[in-house]
């Protein structure tokens, strides 16, 4: 501890002592014993200290440079000693609702991060058909100092124009195709561009598996295709080509293969007049195809049929059958799937008779309107909501060739007590101009409550009639009732929970909750939390909470994130036996009533110092007497108001200060009194501010009396109480703050501890501990 030099005034200890006891109040006192003396203005002025942190700014996510990760960097934020960094994850191909960004499609990615750089590795084994890089993967950032209980907002991820701090996967070439038969001395290739590629490099093989690849030409990024020249004895042969892109950073996947062939001197022409025979949803199992024979080879070859098709899926060539004998013209598909287009293709083939391997193609047959097809297939996109009745409104998109092709679809809906039961007849559904799609594209349908429901296509003209029916959907159960989250609630005695707080001195939180007493029973429940009672939700739940029959149900939340000071607030949502759901409780409809679905953990009496004292230390920054630079100013008497005016209370809360000298030593005496508040408790929504109440309502001395040595003690009590008054919170943490065993040295804080207990809303005891002295000291270094 600092040594403070003797001066001659016989009075100077009791201003030492005085300068001593704001700064312990301020937890400032600095423990510094390489220096021999301070002054005065070095005890009594605080140091500067942190209490906001800036949300990070200069946000850069790389944006298509990495086949396999995404790269977020920001510019470091004073003050912060580590970084909660969330992602939320777009599916650039889906409509609607499902591109909207919002806040409950952030989830945490990284807590604790040290660093202002960040990698997300997203794929570990990029390949070309790797869904990943559909996606749009977009970041928010905030700074956090633990130790100071502090956090910022996150970084924004709009502008209200558009979607900040995006990005995407560096993807391979997409649709890379190879001529078939097309010229006699070249194979053209040609892809589809990709952003930010500044070169393209071809391989090429002979192996259809894509094996032994060799690089055949590097091309710059303004041309997405490529002409490989034949030599005599490559003409006739199939090769397999792949695309790599590649930046100034990385390269990308390898593309999917392409095979392709120049045509040989000789080749059998391509059947003509090939057609897809019934070929808009006349059947629901098989597609067959139709062409015109081609002539008969020499004898010295035997002429077969190859066909392959591709699909709306994607552009891989699938070989359906080959061999088929030349007398023979068509074929029938049985291995297609319903809601999907087939695009079909022929070659020829001739077969020397004395040498088998010696094979002749024909280029592949031409894509025409006669040559695609597809199956009698249910509806898509099927969803169950709620309506304002007992009804439920069934959701969804006509089936294919309804729009395609304008084909007279009707529907037939069914429904099934269970999931795999027997679904049986419920009603018809027959678009009309009274029954019209919505600006969606959608079907919506009121139909009974059910529990399960399955919707088929009907055509008349089709061979069966009618398609398969959909996967099963079932309605979603309505919101829990009587959501509740414990607040500062003592849970040791609770055989569910494991009561530790976690590195930031917070206990966990317990939810609980009932099933709704009207509607479909919920099959199991997801819970949500945020520190918004509106927005920013994250599932919080690895696995939904099973009813299993049950009425009441209960969460544990073991938030090691969780800072003090701070509300939580929880969404239950209700799932069906899909685990789909949509319906959950709304915190902000606790807001005038006793806030049941916000909660926040207990302390520990070291964490209910901490944030006890920030109010204390609060009150004497408000004090003029023991700011005033010359020591004998400092004698006298004031009193200051509290911010806020607590409970029924006409007039805010006081602390009154008198400093005198007390024989040869001085006294200080400090008293609360009127339910002195002044430290706030607020949260943010999307309409503003909210005032939640405040966070500690106290009253009791604290008194200081020393000699000439500036060596004394402290003593008495603060009582922190809590109520719920004109719709605000009286106090989040009940206790006492008992000051009796704290020693004063050489002017300053030095030695002892605080009796700290810790009480529920109910006053019960939580914990009672000794706090050492020195709790706090670590806020300000």
């Amino acid at each position: 501890m600092k040594k403070i030099y003797r001066l001659l005034l016989i009075f100077m200890p009791a201003f030492v002592l005085l300068s001593g006891c704001y700064a312990f109040f301020q937890e400032k006192i600095p423990m510094d014993i390489s220096k021999d003396s301070s002054s005065l203005t070095e005890l009594v002025v605080p140091e500067e200290k942190e209490s906001f942190l800036a949300f990070p700014a200069q946000v850069f996510v790389s944006d298509k440079v990495y086949q396999d990760k995404i790269v977020v960097s920001w510019k470091d934020v004073q003050g912060a000693t580590s970084y909660q960094i969330e992602r939320a994850v777009i599916d650039s191909t889906k409509s609607g609702e499902d591109l909207e960004l919002s806040e409950e499609k952030f989830e945490i990615l990284k807590e604790y991060w040290p660093k202002n750089t960040f990698e997300d590795k997203i794929l570990s084994s990029p390949t070309s058909l790797s869904s990943e890089y559909n996606n749009i993967y977009y970041y928010r950032i905030k700074a956090e100092n633990i130790s100071k209980s502090l956090e910022s907002e996150f970084t924004p991820f709009s502008d209200g124009e558009r979607y900040l701090n995006g990005g995407q996967l560096f993807s391979s070439p997409q649709n890379v195709e190879a001529t078939k038969g097309a010229a006699e001395n070249y194979i053209d290739i040609k892809w589809n561009p990709v952003p930010n590629a500044t070169n393209y490099v071809i391989y090429r093989t002979e192996k259809s598996n894509g094996s032994q690849l060799e690089e055949i030409e590097t091309i710059r990024s303004d041309s997405t295709s490529y002409r490989n020249e034949m030599i005599d004895s490559e003409r006739g042969k199939e090769f397999y080509y792949k695309i790599q892109a590649k930046n100034g950073n990385s390269s990308s996947a390898l593309s999917s293969i392409a095979m392709g062939y120049s045509l040989q001197f000789g080749a059998p022409s391509a059947p003509n007049g090939i057609t897809v025979a019934e070929p808009y949803a006349k059947s629901k199992s098989s597609l067959t195809l139709k062409w015109d024979p081609v002539p008969e080879p020499s004898s010295e070859y035997k002429r077969t049929y190859s066909v392959y098709r591709t699909s709306s899926e994607d552009n891989v060539y699938t070989l359906v059958k080959s061999g088929i004998p030349i007398a023979e013209t068509t074929i029938t598909d049985t291995s297609v799937k319903p809601g999907l287009i087939y695009y079909y293709f022929i070659q020829t083939v001739d077969e020397e008779n004395l040498n088998k391997s010696n094979k002749i193609k024909s280029a592949f047959s031409e894509k025409t309107d006669t040559t695609f097809g597809y199956l009698l297939s249910a509806p898509s996109d099927i969803s169950v909501k709620k309506t304002d009745t007992q009804d439920k409104l069934l959701r969804f998109k006509a089936a294919l060739g309804e729009i395609e092709e304008n084909l007279p679809f009707s529907y037939n809906i069914y429904s099934s007590d269970s999931k795999d039961g027997t679904y049986i007849p419920l009603m018809p559904f027959i678009p009309d101009s009274q029954n019209a799609r919505d600006e969606d594209g959608y079907y919506n349908v009121e139909v009974e409550n059910k529990p399960f429901y399955k919707v088929s296509t009907v055509y008349a003209l089709s061979v069966e009639g009618e398609s398969d029916y959909s996967e099963p959907v079932a309605p979603v159960p309505d919101a829990p009732e009587n959501v509740c989250a414990t607040k500062t609630e003592n849970l040791a005695s609770d055989s569910n929970v494991s009561w530790a707080p976690n590195a930031n001195g917070v206990y966990p939180v317990k939810i609980t909750w009932k099933k709704p007493s009207q509607g479909n029973t919920p099959y199991a429940y997801d819970v949500y939390r945020s520190t918004k009672p509106d927005s920013g939700f994250k599932k919080i739940t690895e696995t939904p909470v099973m009813a299993d029959g049950q009425d009441s149900f209960y969460y544990i939340d073991v938030n090691d994130s969780a800072v003090s000071g701070v509300f939580y607030f929880y969404r239950i949502r209700s799932l069906n036996s899909l685990l789909q759901g949509t319906e959950q409780n709304n915190p902000l409809d606790d807001l005038p009533k006793n806030r049941d679905s916000w909660g926040y953990g207990a302390v520990t009496p070291d964490q209910w110092f901490r944030e006890y004292n920030k109010t204390v230390a609060r009150s004497q920054e408000k004090l003029t007497l023991m700011h005033k630079p010359n020591d004998m100013d400092k004698l006298g008497s004031e009193t200051i108001k509290a911010d806020f005016t607590t409970r029924n209370n006409s007039a805010p809360g006081t602390l009154s200060y008198n400093a005198k000298i007390a024989g040869l030593g001085a006294e200080i005496k400090m008293h609360y009194a009127g339910d002195y508040a002044d430290d706030l408790i607020t949260c943010q929504s999307q309409d503003g501010e909210i005032i939640i109440g405040y966070k500690f309502v106290i009253t009791g001395d604290t008194n200081t009396s020393s000699n000439m040595s500036a060596n004394g003690s402290m003593n008495g009590t603060v009582t922190c109480t809590h109520s719920t008054e004109n719709n605000l919170v009286q106090g989040m943490y009940p206790g006492e703050a008992v000051y009796n065993n704290l020693q004063i040295k050489s002017g300053a804080a030095g030695g002892g501890s605080y009796g700290v207990t810790t009480r529920d809303l109910n006053g019960k005891e939580i914990n009672k501990a000794d706090v050492d002295w020195q709790v706090g000291e670590e806020i300000h270094k």
